[in-house]
């Protein structure tokens, strides 16, 4: 259990490195508005990186479009829509291995719908309040906020 900590908290870590070095190092100006192919393999390796726990997969693929000399605004749409595929075939991964592992109790729909309302709401409010950082040039605060939260995670645990 101690070393499964430390990989989470240096992921943190990692996770806010990247971040602040994707502020630091990207372009004041965007070099160019337009998605090439080596563009969306790096974002795509980037988000490849985010199956690991504790590594945020809209901050592995806006840090790394970032990094690429790409505008905010194309980065930021392109990370979103990078997520639909994703959140997809993570929900088809769940429901495969739910339908192998056999039928388990009833599921309460209400609760469900509860659930999905909230998450709804609450990732609106990230999106937005992640858009506007972005647009703010102040990914760095989500970076020191990573490394200070794994700082602490080591001093505590």
């Amino acid at each position: 259990p101690s070393l499964a900590r430390g990989i989470f908290l240096f992921l943190f870590a990692g996770t806010g490195a990247f971040l602040l070095a994707a502020e630091w190092f990207s372009p004041v100006q965007p070099v160019r508005k337009r998605l090439g192919a080596a563009d969306a393999l790096l974002i795509g390796l980037a988000q490849a990186l985010a199956v690991a726990p504790a590594v945020s997969r809209s901050g592995m693929t806006i840090g790394a479009g970032l990094l690429c000399g790409l505008d905010r605004t194309l980065v930021f749409r392109f990370s979103f829509l990078l997520a639909i595929p994703a959140n997809i075939g993570g929900a088809l991964f769940i429901l495969m291995r739910e339908e192998a592992t056999g039928p388990r109790e009833r599921i309460p729909v209400l609760g469900v719908a509860v659930a999905m309302a909230t998450a709804l709401v609450c990732g609106c409010v990230a999106v937005r309040i992640l858009a506007r950082a972005l647009a703010g040039r102040s990914l760095h605060r989500f970076g020191v906020y990573l490394l200070l939260l794994a700082a602490a995670g080591a001093i505590l645990l």
